[in-house]
């Protein structure tokens, strides 16, 4: 009896045993594993090691062009740069030496750096007329874009001044001013589409495809800033005026956080340039923040306000500063209407071949 005893025991052990035991997973071939990992993994896509250890630079150049073409332009710039094994990659293939360099150079242009565009330009003027993919930094993703063309979108006029300042005054700047008068004549007869998903939790919180001729300023930051002058509400203050100050190109942010205040401007203060870090004192730290800031509560928990002032955040509106932040915006937006408008004729091609390269 003992002795069947045991044997029973002993065979329940074996079955808990058997299933408590965690199954065996096949090794999968390299190539299911990779579409595995390229649609779960960032991680593997910006080239760091894997649970399986599985690196970007044991992959096959074919799949590796795959990845590439995939990518954000951060992690695309982030991806040649993560080992030396990975730079040749990027650096000695031709096709994808340009596309690193259209993203590079279309990462600036939307994040306003003129000075890295100009010196991208000085080497290579055509990048100002090649079209690839960019998100700026209110999450727009452009698919099909050349950096000229989202300026025009933007009405980024200083930024489109520095480009056409970049064109050689030879016959391939005579090429790229041609491509550059096309390009202008889509914007301005199509528009450009990109995909925006989401805003914020109340403020256009749905992924949106969007086709404009240029930033739509009465629809956001204009329209939001007179709802609240109309209601006075400070839940529009919040949700409405923030949530659209997320949108903002950043050249307008530019001007919302440069030194020069908002009130009683005259139209003439915006044919100049105005730099600035794009960061507004934080009312509760006391602390300045970056306006496109990860963590930013913006349009959640207040918006900006400029005014006669420093630029800064409000939970509660300041009324005759957000008068003055309304009246500086329209006078922006109409000023850069004209400028658009003005910049056909920059475009035309020279007639004379006196002067054929003095434009």
């Amino acid at each position: 009896m003992n002795k069947k005893h045991d044997t029973m025991k002993k065979t329940n052990k074996q079955m808990l045993a058997a299933q408590n035991k965690p199954e065996a997973i096949p090794q999968m071939p390299w190539h299911e594993r990779f579409y595995q990992f390229i649609s779960s993994s960032s991680n593997f896509l910006i080239g760091k090691v894997t649970e399986d250890k599985f690196a970007f630079n044991e992959l096959p150049d074919e799949i590796k062009y795959e990845i590439a073409s995939f990518l954000t332009t951060k992690d695309f710039i982030n991806l040649s740069k993560t080992t030396k094994s990975n730079s040749p990659f990027f650096t000695t293939n031709q096709h994808l030496k340009q596309g690193y360099e259209v993203r590079k150079f279309l990462h600036h242009v939307v994040r306003g750096n003129h000075e890295a565009v100009a010196k991208m330009l000085e080497n290579n003027p055509s990048l100002m007329v090649i079209r690839g993919q960019v998100k700026d930094l209110s999450g727009r993703e452009f698919s099909n874009i050349s950096g000229f063309e989202y300026c025009l979108w933007a009405l980024d006029k200083h930024m489109w001044t520095k480009m056409l300042d970049c064109v050689p005054k030879t016959e391939d700047g005579e090429r790229i001013k041609t491509e550059l008068r096309k390009q202008y004549q889509m914007i301005k007869e199509h528009g450009v589409t990109y995909t925006l998903h989401g805003v914020t939790k109340d403020y256009r919180p749905e992924t949106t495809t969007t086709t404009e001729k240029h930033f739509d300023f009465k629809g956001t930051i204009i329209s939001e800033l007179q709802k609240f002058l109309d209601r006075n509400n400070n839940h529009q203050w919040i949700t409405g005026v923030g949530g659209a100050q997320r949108l903002l190109p950043a050249h307008v942010v530019d001007e919302y956080c440069s030194d020069r205040p908002f009130e009683l401007l005259p139209f003439y203060y915006f044919e100049q340039r105005h730099t600035s870090s794009k960061e507004y004192k934080n009312h509760l730290t006391n602390k300045k923040e970056s306006w496109f800031g990860i963590s930013s509560k913006m349009g959640e928990s207040f918006a900006i306000v400029k005014g006669t002032g420093v630029v800064m955040s409000m939970a509660r509106a300041w009324v005759p500063g957000v008068r003055d932040d309304l009246g500086a915006i329209r006078i922006l937006y109409r000023v850069r209407k004209k400028d658009f408008l003005a910049l056909e004729d920059d475009l035309k091609p020279c007639n004379s071949s006196e002067n054929r390269y003095n434009y």
